[in-house]
């Protein structure tokens, strides 16, 4: 729902700064809904990060080179959400 809600893009994040565009869908089914609670579940499996909405796959992308280490986050840019529920599971 970036851009005014005119993009849902699929970033990665290097830690140092720079954002690497992955993937990117403008359809409409594919932009933020107002006053509607979203089911979110990402998957990343090796090397493999896949992301749901409601049980929908929006993205999939196979990373060459995936960050096996550190942190994940959540961006916003004028917006407001609330998180709940949030569970992390670690399958090694």
């Amino acid at each position: 729902g970036g851009n005014y809600n005119e993009t849902n893009r699929f970033r990665k994040y290097m830690g140092n700064g720079e954002r690497l565009m992955l993937l990117e869908n403008n359809q409409p089914d594919h932009l933020l809904k107002a006053n509607h609670r979203y089911r979110i579940c990402i998957e990343v499996k090796d090397g493999v990060s896949t992301f749901f909405v409601d049980g929908v796959k929006f993205f999939e992308y196979a990373d060459p080179a995936p960050i096996l280490s550190g942190y994940f986050g959540f961006r916003s840019t004028w917006s407001y959400h609330v998180i709940d529920d949030l569970v992390v599971y670690s399958f090694d």
